[in-house]
């Protein structure tokens, strides 16, 4: 990302969450000792990378509230810059997408956490480019605008 340009979004998958051992609603799958870990390395990455959202948007299912909330202490963001969304659980890039362009008419960079196949499915979109590989747990990529190809990480 080139000084001075701030992202307009970051997609982050959420982390490594119970699978498949746990019994209950997939609703409410935890992540696992793992995806703690994993999501507390995505917050110190983006930090290391310059990388502040305003927002943070997220689905309300458990595993990715979990990564989001790492997230917004990693990020040293304040508990209200967070919002879940129960619209978000499993949902496809176009119901993604438009999450994503409320928050991002409300100032950027807008992180939005998500679950697959969705999640890689908006970055695809987002880029222009249908072979983008699906995001793995706690993966993110920045997109500075709806045509970008994104930076993985």
């Amino acid at each position: 990302m080139a000084a001075g340009t701030a992202p307009a979004c970051i997609l982050v998958r959420h982390a490594h969450a119970e699978w498949p051992e746990y019994v209950g609603r997939d609703f409410a799958r935890p992540l696992t000792d793992r995806g703690v870990k994993e999501a507390h390395a995505t917050g110190l990455a983006l930090r290391a990378a310059g990388v502040s959202p305003r927002r943070i948007i997220a689905s309300a299912a458990r595993r990715t509230e979990q990564t989001a909330r790492i997230l917004v202490d990693e990020l040293q963001l304040p508990p209200s810059s967070l919002q879940l969304l129960e619209s978000l659980y499993n949902a496809a890039a176009p119901t993604l997408a438009q999450a994503l362009q409320a928050a991002v008419q409300q100032g950027t960079p807008v992180l939005l956490v998500a679950h697959n196949p969705g999640i890689s499915e908006l970055a695809r979109l987002m880029s222009g480019n249908g072979m983008l590989e699906p995001f793995r747990p706690a993966e993110w990529r920045i997109f500075s605008s709806a045509g970008d190809t994104g930076t993985a990480r």
